[in-house]
């Protein structure tokens, strides 16, 4: 059995399905993610343009550990729903990412996101940074002011004011500012 099934597995596929593949695995029921952005290009001899999702690293998609038997199994089979992958081995073993160890592609999709489409933060609202000199830090919003948060750390008299790109939603303390560090802090 695996150390970390929470972790992801490393999933190889042709560079043109991999966001295909994403997706086939996530509406089959298992959590799959690939950085993506996406892009703006002009039609050929016309002055449209059409927006289209484009893999940051082609080749790539990432799943779940705790998915890996059906994925192995999956793999293996000839004939499957899904586009053809194999599951990424290193001597022998299939290495497991952890949550952390995927942060740094995930800031990195977050600032590919153009400001309109980005996640807007609400006051009360829990959330750990990604990355900076506070990365791994949980605070709770205090207020949002356009692309950036003022953010309130346990410990600090003064809210940091913080790009909203460097910001995610933290699952693990969803809790209500703490009125006396919002009261200092004013």
């Amino acid at each position: 059995m695996m150390k970390d099934v929470n972790g992801w597995c490393v999933l190889r596929a042709a560079g043109g399905s991999t966001l295909r593949l994403a997706t086939s695995l996530n509406e089959s029921g298992m959590e799959a993610w690939t950085p993506s952005l996406v892009i703006s290009r002009r039609i050929p001899r016309s002055r449209v343009r059409i927006d289209k999702a484009v893999p940051m690293l082609p080749t790539f998609v990432f799943a779940r550990a705790r998915h890996l038997d059906a994925l192995l199994g999956l793999a293996a089979t000839a004939k499957k729903a899904q586009p053809a992958f194999s599951v990424f081995r290193y001597q022998g073993r299939v290495p497991v990412i952890s949550d952390v160890g995927l942060e740094p592609l995930r800031t990195a999709e977050a600032k590919a996101l153009p400001k309109d489409q980005r996640h807007a933060f609400a006051a009360g609202e829990a959330v750990r940074l990604s990355d900076g000199p506070f990365a791994g830090m949980s605070g709770v919003v205090e207020r949002a002011q356009g692309e950036f948060v003022l953010v309130c750390f346990p410990g600090f008299r003064v809210p940091v004011k913080i790009s909203s790109f460097l910001l995610r939603p933290d699952e693990a303390e969803q809790t209500q500012p703490d009125k006396g560090t919002a009261a200092r802090a004013a």
